[in-house]
């Protein structure tokens, strides 16, 4: 199990990886896709351009030239063609209505200026994006050469189709890559989960094996422990000098503390089940101060107990963990260095959606890397511990789907809340 969160970090990492890299080669298949359709465009217009100046060459300024060109289908790619002289004035156009017009326009100023052909897109009036090339020629025009500067407009269809398939692509790679995540989540997750299911599974057999044996050594030990506290307090109250009945009094609260381990081994070892049952809150505090007089007799110790309404849960669980706690909160306690000695506070309050149980000593605390180590079965900080008690108390809790807090601190005592839902 300590190897699942590597295994989990390095899946990822490495999902993280191929996905970075899917995304950069996405990204840079764009940009060529992209600049290829640049490339493209810009390629055919410069032919077009030279064409249309070897004809322009050959045929000189004839109004009706550019529109005869573009009724070629070889021509369907282009939107229009203009002619410009140094004048800004339109001496040739496929659209006749548009010859003779003054068009000031920064690109065509900037090309005869440069006399470098210049690249870049313009929206019609009809909506459409087309590619423009405004190309500088030199034409002889009545004996004289002049320079002139040709635009050449064309439809981006061609291009436009390559950089929606690359679009297209890197949508794709999107897609698989979120696709890729969430199925690697979902089996990563369904396998840890079979992993954990397997240990708890290896965990319940072990405790099960465990759980039967405590059970036949407590019912081995516990008859004729039976016997022996009998006989030991028949003896302890027939005793005839004081140090005799501290004897049997010796082996009448050993014999009771090997009962209680033999108990709480029966109770840990059988399968458990919750039968909630309907009763009232003040009953139930009434029957744990009877319960607790008989565990401390001694005065100093102060149990206090909040009522509260009547309540559905299992009643015998919910005894089981106070007395549980108030046993350990006890031991504690008398460990003290407290002026006013030992103190134990149990309060039972019923809220709105909760059974609140608060049991509170002023021992000596708790270390805070022995906290998480409390519920562990067998485990104990004390001489003549078992380890099961609170180990009892946590597995009760799960059962009712409750929540346990420990707050303590060195030499300031242990405040342990449980919580259990009233749904």
């Amino acid at each position: 199990m300590k190897k699942q969160p590597l295994l989990t970090c390095s899946v990822f990492f490495l999902l993280l990886l191929f996905s970075v890299l899917a995304v950069l080669s996405a990204i840079g298949t764009y940009r060529i896709s992209v600049d290829g359709s640049k490339n493209l465009l810009q390629t055919k217009a410069t032919d077009i351009a030279l064409s249309v100046s070897f004809t322009l060459e050959r045929f000189g300024l004839k109004q009706q030239l550019f529109n005869d060109m573009l009724s070629r289908p070889r021509w369907d790619d282009v939107a229009y063609l203009a002619l410009y002289d140094q004048n800004l004035i339109i001496v040739l156009h496929s659209n006749p209505n548009l010859i003779g017009i003054y068009d000031e326009k920064p690109t065509i100023i900037e090309t005869f200026k440069t006399k470098h052909m210049s690249v870049h897109s313009e929206r019609l009036a009809t909506g459409e994006k087309v590619f423009i090339l405004d190309f500088p020629i030199t034409l002889h025009v009545e004996n004289e050469s002049k320079i002139y500067c040709l635009r050449v407009a064309l439809h981006p269809y061609p291009a436009e189709a390559i950089v929606r398939r690359a679009n297209f692509q890197l949508i794709l790679i999107g897609i698989s890559i979120v696709l890729l995540w969430g199925f690697t989540a979902f089996f990563l997750r369904f396998w840890l989960k079979a992993l954990r299911l397997e240990e708890e599974l290896r965990e319940k057999e072990k405790m099960a094996a465990l759980g039967e044996m405590a059970a036949v050594l407590a019912h081995e030990i516990r008859n004729p422990l039976s016997s022996i506290k009998g006989f030991a307090q028949v003896y302890q109250e027939t005793a005839e000098s004081e140090e005799e009945r501290e004897d049997f009094s010796i082996i009448v609260n050993e014999a009771t503390r090997l009962e209680r381990l033999t108990t709480n081994l029966l109770i840990y070892s059988k399968p458990l089940s919750i039968r909630p049952e309907p009763f009232s809150v003040k009953e139930f505090v009434s029957e744990l101060k009877k319960e607790a007089e008989l565990l401390t007799p001694d005065k100093n110790v102060k149990i206090t107990f909040q009522r509260a309404q009547k309540v559905n849960l299992d009643k015998e669980a919910l005894r089981q963990i106070v007395l549980n706690l108030l046993q350990n909160a006890l031991d504690a306690a008398n460990h003290t260095s407290d002026p006013e000695g030992p103190k134990v506070d149990v309060m039972v309050s019923a809220h709105k959606n909760a059974l609140q149980l608060v049991v509170a000593d002023n021992g000596p605390g708790i270390p805070k890397d022995l906290q998480a180590k409390l519920f562990v079965p067998f485990f104990t900080t004390k001489t003549k511990g078992t380890g099961l008690g609170l180990a009892i108390v946590k597995r009760l809790t799960d059962l009712m789907n409750g929540k346990i807090k420990i707050d303590s601190d060195k030499g300031k005592g242990t405040r342990i809340t449980i919580e259990i839902p009233l749904n």
